[in-house]
């Protein structure tokens, strides 16, 4: 007889089983976010709030927003360094333990299931940033009613192979380097970092005037390979373009926030296809 396998049935919060396992695929590496198992969002979804704490052994302490789309949540702000600074590959895997009020604790293991080796932790690193906008905000409001909110700031790397010359509104925070950043993500397509704005993106003039052409269309794709129909229009006085046409209606399909470092990367010349990387 085949050994019948066990459901979770209900029960109060105490006997709810706090833990999940997480296998490390490539929609997490490539991704800007994580997916919670459906099961533990039956149990533990209705007291989540909208920003996530979670606790690593080596003591850093890792602000997310959680994100709902039907009936998926997220780890999405914050994930992609995440992955980054701990060095996540495929097969990686996390455990999870829920402790309640929204905080997680996570042991990482390699894929020989090996506890990894956390990073030393040294000054400047996550613990010790400056508190970002994610953290001062209330975190007690619940999934079902959650609204969009201003994301935390992307940590982005200065490339020398293209230098757009422009850094639009960036304040000291958002043009901090994150080393571990600067090692994970080396295009071999032509690049150009800019900051994003709600209603323009702002192309510096070294990487539009050889690559972009005014009021021509273009697609634009975000990481999930997924594309919306864009243009730009020269900037006044200077060879650099404005994204306008298409760009609100990107900005509010992917939930970016105003002055979120970003990444724009030429996939395809003919037509013109760029990837943007937040």
């Amino acid at each position: 007889m085949q050994p019948r396998r066990r459901r979770y049935v209900g029960g109060s919060t105490e006997t709810k089983s706090k833990h999940f396992l997480k296998i490390i695929l490539p929609s997490a590496i490539h991704g800007n976010q994580m997916r919670i198992p459906e099961e533990f969002i039956k149990r533990f979804g209705d007291e989540l709030s909208t920003v996530a704490t979670v606790s690593v052994p080596d003591g850093r302490i890792w602000k997310m927003r959680l994100k709902k789309c039907d009936k998926h949540v997220f780890f999405c702000t914050q994930w992609r360094h995440f992955v980054n600074y701990y060095s996540l590959s495929y097969g990686s895997h996390l455990v999870f333990r829920y402790e309640g009020n929204s905080k997680f604790r996570v042991l990482i293991f390699d894929i020989t299931s090996a506890e990894i080796c956390y990073p030393c932790k040294t000054r400047g690193t996550n613990s010790n940033r400056k508190r970002s906008k994610v953290d001062d905000e209330d975190s007690n409001v619940n999934l079902k009613s959650e609204s969009k909110t201003k994301k935390e700031e992307s940590d982005f790397s200065d490339r020398k192979q293209v230098q757009s010359g422009y850094n639009e509104n960036h304040s000291s925070n958002s043009s901090e380097i994150s080393k571990d950043s600067a090692n994970t993500f080396k295009p071999k397509n032509p690049f150009v970092t800019s900051t994003i704005k709600l209603d323009r993106l702002y192309v510096g003039s070294k990487f539009a005037s050889k690559y972009l052409k005014a009021n021509v269309g273009m697609m634009l794709q975000n990481c999930n390979g997924e594309q919306w129909d864009v243009s730009c229009v020269c900037h006044s006085g200077s060879r650099a373009k404005i994204i306008f046409r298409g760009w609100s209606k990107f900005v509010r399909d992917n939930d970016l926030s105003e002055g979120d470092a970003c990444m724009l990367e030429l996939i395809k010349r003919d037509p013109i296809v760029l990837k943007l990387t937040t």
